[in-house]
């Protein structure tokens, strides 16, 4: 079925909307005649994000300056959106970040930071976001995961493990619901052309990027459709090669391959 706002919305929040994938999925929202709650740690771009939007499109928007990692941070969202009075018909837990090298020699703050954001912003967004879709019984919940959410990742162990639990998490709820009106995808994404690379430590990167544009098009076609998507031919193609090869295997080239996005690590 087609994104509708009638089925999915009227409205839909959108984490990490100031750049990369998560302002993509904004604008293609509000393309869309979504009105849009976007947050994000960098208040800047989210006003620059929201005057394009609003101007575009018609639509409204609030932002919510925000960092996922905070212990209170679903609670302050749900709140703010409560007091707009906003029905969130679609959930989209795009926000995240990665962080590259061997595990005893990166901040380890940071590290669990990342759980936090990866994880548990994840969780708790949808157990505040979710029911309310099940008493309306239509809606729709995006889980932005990663291609290295099936690869255990070497020098990027924390990330590929938070990105592994987003990916299972997605797919079960896509089981639990799909007999309940609410659609549920998991996104895997491999390298896109976003600032993430530079935040995450990474120095080099891929043949195949792929534009953020291009992840959020092909993913809003498949939800309600699929549990999960890979996009890109190319990571299609690698983890399709990748179910016939041993996991030792598996592991020994990914650290091959992580080693030389960072020759220095």
């Amino acid at each position: 079925m087609p994104l509708d706002p009638t089925r999915h919305g009227p409205a839909a929040l959108v984490t990490g909307a100031s750049s990369g994938i998560g302002r993509e999925y904004a604008r293609a929202l509000a393309a869309r005649r979504f009105d849009l709650v976007i947050t994000a740690r960098r208040r800047d771009r989210l006003e620059e994000l929201r005057n394009e939007l609003t101007q575009r499109h018609r639509v409204r928007v609030e932002l919510i300056e925000q960092e996922l990692a905070a212990p209170d941070a679903g609670q302050r969202i749900e709140r703010r959106v409560a007091e707009l009075g906003w029905g969130i018909g679609l959930l989209v837990n795009n926000a995240g970040f990665g962080l590259y090298g061997r595990l005893d020699q990166t901040d380890p703050a940071r590290q669990v930071a990342m759980v936090d954001a990866n994880c548990r912003a994840v969780l708790d967004l949808t157990l505040r976001f979710l029911p309310p879709m099940v008493r309306r019984r239509r809606g729709g919940l995006i889980i932005v995961s990663s291609v290295l959410g099936f690869i255990p990742t070497p020098f990027y162990s924390v990330y590929s493990a938070t990105k592994a639990f987003d990916l299972l998490l997605a797919e079960a709820l896509h089981a639990e619901y799909r007999d309940l009106g609410i659609d549920v995808l998991a996104v895997c994404p491999g390298m896109t052309r976003t600032e993430f690379n530079a935040g995450a430590g990474i120095k080099s990167v891929g043949r195949f990027n792929r534009e953020p544009e291009q992840v959020v098009e092909s993913s809003l076609m498949l939800l309600g459709r699929r549990a999960f998507m890979v996009d890109g031919w190319w990571n299609r193609l690698l983890l399709a090669a990748l179910r016939c090869v041993p996991r030792r295997l598996m592991l020994a080239g990914s650290h091959r391959i992580m080693t030389r996005r960072n020759p220095e690590a």
